[in-house]
């Protein structure tokens, strides 16, 4: 099984983001592209107070990415990647050209991504990013 985490991180107003992991299996085996058979990834706004319900952001919905898009085939030290040394298998850069988010300062938002490994069973990551 995996551990559940959450990465927090802010992004300019009305700027892209673009998100980096490291994504592994329980045994400590990091995923390659070609380990994984489906990803894909939703943006909801939150309420800070958490009374309101999440509200999702047109255009980043159920969106489909292809493996080798956000996978890497081995770990990467390069491209923004500063948390250590060991490096990143997964980066999404989001398109915020055709479909705007992070508009408005002081909104908060949660980006999932659903990723379903071959064999496995699915998975969430999560970041929660703030628009300053």
């Amino acid at each position: 099984m995996l551990t559940p985490t959450e990465s927090y991180g802010a992004v300019i107003a009305g700027s892209s983001a673009t998100l980096f992991a490291r994504v592994a299996l329980a045994s400590g085996v990091a995923l390659t592209d070609e380990d994984i058979d489906e990803v894909s990834y939703r943006i909801v706004e939150r309420d800070p107070c958490q009374i309101l319900a999440d509200v999702p952001v047109a255009g980043h919905t159920g969106v489909e990415l292809t493996p080798s898009e956000v996978f890497t085939a081995d770990l990467q030290t390069s491209g923004g990647w500063d948390l250590d040394e060991v490096g990143y298998n997964f980066r999404h850069a989001i398109d915020v050209l055709t479909a705007p988010v992070f508009t408005v300062a002081g909104r908060r938002y949660a980006v999932e991504y659903r990723i379903v490994p071959t064999g496995e069973q699915p998975f969430v990551i999560r970041f929660l990013i703030e628009a300053l």
